[in-house]
């Protein structure tokens, strides 16, 4: 009871940052230069036309009205009308959502079959070949950029051995019986539509790689030297003692500890890849939110940028929560922290 007590706690001061990120964000979107009415209508609307989106925007209005305006709208789910596609923000946002959240799923499945299991070798192979190779190479993933490691794919892989398409999520032509989830590969699935699915898969795979690369870097290194660390402690070597096999004491009494700070790391990656991911989106051509969160900066279009920045920012929070608990059932540690708290 009291460890969800905890977690109660913790989303409270959740909801807290959330308040402050949309105070500071309503801010920074207001005075940013440029005029947003002028943008929207461009260089040879008259000064009436422009006063009077003004005026229907709310700019006239003193700035703590505007953002007591704009959070009762949002409370009630209405995000403000974009600039762009003078639609909506929310019926934006659910537009390009589900390609950024299928982009981060494989992007985080890559990182977790590639990045844990070769950590964990590395380890277990430490300063063998192996282990050196292993290293490097997580050094390499980690310090270069991903678009570059896209525009690479791109050129590889695309260009020169005809292998994947390199942009957008679908070839033209192949169409979408029925939206399910909005994630063409799962949607794929439960319509048993083969021909979706491979054509899907191929189109995600070069940006979720490129993407996945400096998340896979962190995981090799992070689960490498937390397995290390704990592998001197003194209960490993007590177990070591008894005669239990390798095999076991690396799964079970090894890796299973050395996985939290990963889980960690995990959490941290999956909330940043909401806001990371833009570069990769625009090399690629993929049609996500942090591709709209771009273009609604540089065009000025206000509530469209509120709105990416506070569903990054609600993508990290609820990050860091499912992390708390899941390591709370992990490590009992937590659970007696969160008690004594």
């Amino acid at each position: 009871m009291q460890y969800i007590l905890f977690l109660l706690r913790r989303a409270a001061h959740s909801i807290l940052v959330l308040l402050g990120l949309s105070i500071i964000i309503f801010i920074i979107s207001r005075v940013m230069p440029g005029d947003p009415a002028r943008m929207a209508l461009g260089p040879y609307a008259t000064q009436e036309q422009v006063a009077a989106l003004r005026q229907e925007m709310g700019l006239d209005l003193p700035l703590w009205t505007q953002y007591v305006r704009y959070m009762s709208n949002l409370v009630q789910g209405q995000f403000g009308k974009s600039l762009i596609s003078e639609r909506d923000v929310r019926l934006d946002l659910a537009h390009h959502l589900p390609a950024t959240l299928e982009l981060i799923m494989m992007t985080m499945f890559w990182v977790v079959v590639i990045g844990i299991p070769l950590g964990a070798l590395s380890a277990v192979k430490k300063d063998t070949a192996f282990d050196n190779l292993t290293r490097g190479f997580s050094f390499t993933a980690v310090v270069i950029p991903g678009f570059l490691v896209g525009i690479g794919f791109q050129l590889l892989f695309g260009y020169w051995l005809d292998w994947f398409p390199i942009t957008g999520r679908l070839s033209p032509g192949t169409v979408v019986t029925q939206k399910i989830t909005g994630l063409y590969l799962i949607d794929a699935l439960i319509l048993r539509d083969w021909h979706l699915f491979f054509d899907a898969l191929k189109h995600i795979l070069l940006p979720s790689l490129a993407l996945s690369m400096a998340g896979i870097g962190q995981v090799i290194r992070i689960t490498r030297s937390s397995m290390l660390e704990i592998e001197t402690q003194d209960h490993v070597q007590v177990v070591r003692s008894y005669g239990v096999p390798n095999l076991l004491v690396t799964f079970k009494y090894i890796l299973k500890p050395a996985f939290i700070p990963t889980l960690n790391i995990l959490g941290l990656l999956s909330a940043s890849l909401l806001g990371n991911a833009f570069l990769v989106e625009s090399v690629f051509s993929w049609p996500g939110v942090a591709k709209y969160g771009v273009n609604a900066m540089l065009q000025k279009d206000i509530n469209g940028l509120v709105g990416v920045v506070l569903l990054i920012g609600l993508g990290f929070l609820l990050a860091n929560l499912i992390v708390d608990m899941i390591i709370g059932l992990l490590d009992p540690r937590i659970r007696l922290k969160g008690e004594a708290e």
